[in-house]
């Protein structure tokens, strides 16, 4: 059940959630997290199941109540406490009222699910192309290399041979195998063979064997060919694609409603008790059981988990949402009311806060008699790990990766994948739907300031915060009037200085905090004051350098824009992830290594190179460009304006139709019809073949 957008290993995570007692995903910044657990929620409620979403962070819950609430309104309602900023209470009252007189819809659910079924059906139809078109493609790369290998021993030229070969590949091959076999008159029989095609050299009968093998190949070849004819073109099947993606939302939503409509209706009476219950400050724990399986969809923070009976398996799923800030005792008290549990979170941002003395934890630990490793070897060390640690602990290696991301601008999505997440993640932001200034997406502003040790123990650096300022005045006069600037810094005392002069003055577009203030927020464009410098104590530096969650939250606030203050010499000199911060800021835009022999990234694009010698003759192509934040294998200029190209190196090993949908994607990304330029997929085995490469010959 998807009423949002939803991807492949957002789906893997929906489905373990649904059949297994346990999942643990982890959700990287940008990766759609709260998508997928509003996708969840609906898919629970839809059948029949209760659900609560939870967590220790405030934000985390409302940010996907909000997405469920302004959508499908009913369908997840926000409870807890009825003091502090918000009162939640009076919000579950408002939601029970509004689900309660929802009118009664004229579709069933049965319609509505056969609906959704149909879509369902067409996208797994569509998906099976996709896999189909990327196997094939797969299939040629791997025979034009080995055809071309075929041609390098036989020293001929692979695309000359396959003309000469024609549409009678088939009849060649088997007549090469025979005169490679012939015994009588075999010389003059291999002789008159290899003139006819062409191939020079000895008539022997391994040079006609190989002739076979090549032309076997480029029957296969054709048959290939003539079945890749037949299916959709890359337009066709990204339109369609879209298509059926939307009718798969839309068919949800319907369903998703017209169940919200059916469950009212039959909860009227019970909904109405427990209001009335609640109003008058009664304890309504019965009345609420009673209200559970009409109402089925609840957020609420742990520290409110009370406001549920304490009843084991209360609800047929429980989402830990931000399971990285939330502590192990903390989610007890909701996964006891859990039949199955989907924790969620990222090892990689901040950790859960701990006031816990350490030697009142070992005293603790001590008086019940639990061994310090033996908690430390599953993870359950209250001080040091969160609940996601422990669980993810648990599943041992069997934990989902949501592997694409959106939020970030390439160059900034990029760096962070490669300094936290291994190159796992696939950047697909959509940067012409971003607010941006005419500014490179990573800056490095240099400032040789020293860094100021005040009263309160924190740490701050004047030239810095000038600095700062400086930048935040020049942006918001360089980003569009709805563009948000964050100021983010390690150190109170820095975030506090900057954000005096800046609270009363641009509230609303321009907020300062330290690191933990932007956790689950997200800015146009990001500031980054490192404060540590000349002055610094090298006990906080060095700490601050092993504080790799913390680099990772501030660098990925930053969705267009991320421009980092700090020393140069002094970050180039202490390297770590400061000094990779600022090579990166410091790298040309599109710039390419070449690793000259054995670099195959390059070696094919020399091939594509020639390809477009010919398409284009009189055309210059150029590489290494970026486009739409994107590098492009090549971009080509004519008077019909630009195309940017994107060279498609084969599926490999992975999911074939997931590898053409992101190839797709890709592409499609490269394009900007405003700015007249258009986008092409270039598959591999379109490339002309260098044999004396395949071969080893020089």
């Amino acid at each position: 059940m998807t009423p949002w957008q939803s991807n492949d290993a957002q789906r893997r995570v929906l489905h373990s959630a649904m059949t297994s007692r346990v999942t643990v995903a982890t959700g990287p910044p940008g990766t759609g997290k709260s998508q997928l657990v509003a996708n969840l929620v609906a898919t629970a409620v839809a059948n029949g199941q209760r659900v609560l979403v939870a967590s220790t962070n405030n934000r985390a819950v409302d940010e996907v109540w909000e997405r469920c609430e302004n959508e499908i309104p009913g369908l997840l309602v926000r409870t807890g406490s009825a003091f502090g900023a918000t009162n939640n209470r009076q919000r579950e009252l408002q939601s029970l009222e509004e689900f309660g007189n929802r009118a009664t819809p004229h579709q069933t659910p049965t319609t509505c699910a056969i609906r959704l079924d149909r879509a369902r059906s067409a996208e797994t139809t569509l998906y099976e192309q996709l896999a189909g078109k990327a196997r094939l493609e797969q299939d040629l790369l791997d025979l034009t290399e080995e055809q071309g290998g075929v041609a390098g021993e036989l020293q001929v030229d692979s695309a000359g041979l396959a003309q000469r070969l024609g549409s009678e590949a088939a009849r060649w091959a088997a007549q090469a195998a025979r005169t490679a076999k012939a015994w009588f008159f075999g010389r003059s029989r291999r002789s008159r063979l290899l003139t006819k095609l062409g191939v020079d050299g000895e008539p022997t009968a391994e040079r006609c064997a190989l002739v076979a093998q090549f032309a076997e190949l480029e029957s296969r070849r054709t048959g290939f060919l003539a079945s890749l004819a037949n299916m959709p073109v890359d337009s066709g099947l990204l339109t369609d694609l879209r298509q059926r993606e939307q009718d798969v939302l839309t068919a949800s939503r319907d369903l998703v409603e017209v169940d919200l409509g059916h469950a009212s209706a039959a909860g009227r009476r019970a909904i109405a008790a427990l209001l009335q219950t609640a109003r008058t400050g009664g304890r309504d724990w019965s009345e609420l059981r009673a209200v559970l399986p009409y109402v089925r969809g609840w957020a609420v923070t742990a520290l409110s988990a009370r406001r549920f009976p304490t009843a084991p398996g209360l609800f047929d799923l429980v989402i830990v949402d931000e399971a990285s800030q939330c502590s192990i005792p903390a989610v007890l008290p909701l996964l006891f009311r859990a039949k199955r549990a989907l924790i969620i979170g990222d090892a990689m941002q901040l950790p859960h806060i701990a006031t816990l003395p350490p030697a009142k934890e070992a005293k603790i630990r001590r008086e019940t008699g639990l061994d310090a490793d033996w908690l430390a070897d599953r993870c359950l060390s209250y001080l040091r790990y969160s609940s996601f640690h422990a669980f993810d602990r648990t599943v041992d290696g069997a934990s989902l990766l949501l592997d694409e991301h959106y939020r970030c601008h390439p160059a900034i999505a990029g760096l962070a994948n490669r300094l936290f997440y291994g190159d796992r993640l696939t950047v697909l932001t959509d940067v012409r739907a971003q607010r941006r200034a005419d500014l490179d997406p990573l800056c490095w502003v240099d400032v040789a300031g020293r860094a100021e040790n005040p009263a309160d123990g924190s740490w701050l650096n004047r030239a810095e915060i000038d600095a700062v300022n400086h930048q935040i005045t020049s942006l918001l006069g360089a980003l569009p009037p709805t563009g948000s600037i964050g100021v983010v810094t390690p150190f109170r005392a820095q975030s506090a200085a900057i954000s005096a002069i800046w609270a009363a003055r641009e509230p609303e577009r321009v907020k300062v905090g330290t690191v933990h203030t932007f956790q689950g927020g997200e800015r146009d464009a990001m500031i980054f004051s490192l404060v540590a410098a000349e002055g610094i104590r090298p006990g906080t530096a060095s700490w601050l350098e092993q504080q790799a969650n913390l680099w990772n939250v501030a660098i990925t606030r930053a969705r267009s824009h991320l421009i980092v203050v700090g020393g140069s010499h002094y970050w180039r000199s202490r390297g770590g992830l400061g000094g990779s911060l600022l090579a990166a800021a410091q790298q040309s835009p599109g710039s390419m290594q070449r690793d000259a022999v054995g670099d195959t990234q390059y070696e094919y694009r020399l091939r594509l190179a020639e390809l477009l010698a010919v398409t284009y003759p009189r055309t210059a192509a150029q590489f290494g460009l970026t486009v739409g934040g994107y590098p492009a294998d090549a971009v080509v200029t004519t008077s019909a304006g630009q195309t940017a190209l994107l060279l498609d190196r084969g599926h490999a090993t992975a999911d074939p139709a997931r590898h053409l949908r992101v190839q797709l994607a890709r592409t499609a990304l490269l394009g900007d019809p405003h700015a007249g330029r258009s986008a092409l997929r270039v598959a591999a085995w379109q490339l002309p073949v260098d044999e004396s490469r395949l071969t080893g010959a020089s």
